[in-house]
């Protein structure tokens, strides 16, 4: 994106365990994640390793968006894949009015059917402000490297979802 077409791209991942560093002359790699509250987020140890992980920082876009001075800016595209964070951190997003000046908007989805129905109304929420917000979907699809098999009858499902929308605000 950079070389192609002289934008900014920053990328945010604090499970890789990889200091913030500038990559090129226009890409950036910070070391945080992003959620609906700024927080050191303690993760659980995974197999195989099994060691506790480093603590990672969690920020709100609009901590990230100001300790990069982009409060004011406009940004072409923001894509998150941030493992069920998205649902925490969209409606800070909205409620904060950081979208408002976003063209695009890309979201890998977790969606796991839940037992508790109100989880699940809670998500139709935050999807309904997206489209409220002026957000509209253009492209989606599944991610088939996330199948999840039921144990009480054995279907599988997939439990994540690229989704892609544009901002009608900038058409």
């Amino acid at each position: 994106m950079a070389a192609v077409y002289g934008c900014e791209v920053h990328s945010f991942d604090p499970s890789i365990n990889q200091s913030s560093h500038r990559r090129s002359d226009k890409v950036w790699f910070h070391n945080k994640g992003i959620d609906g509250q700024d927080k050191i987020h303690h993760p659980k140890p995974k197999p195989p390793m099994m060691a506790p992980s480093t603590p990672w920082i969690m920020n709100t876009l609009r901590t990230i968006r100001t300790d990069l001075g982009h409060l004011s800016r406009h940004i072409d595209i923001l894509k998150m894949d941030v493992e069920k964070s998205e649902w925490l951190a969209l409606p800070d997003m909205l409620t904060s009015h950081m979208l408002d000046d976003v063209g695009q908007l890309f979201v890998e989805f977790h969606w796991k059917v839940e037992p508790q129905r109100f989880k699940t109304i809670e998500k139709l929420i935050v999807l309904r402000s997206l489209y409220d917000a002026g957000f509209r979907i253009f492209y989606s699809h599944k991610n088939t490297r996330t199948i999840y098999k039921y144990r009480s009858n054995l279907k599988e499902r997939v439990f994540c979802y690229e989704v892609y929308f544009i901002n009608i605000k900038y058409v």
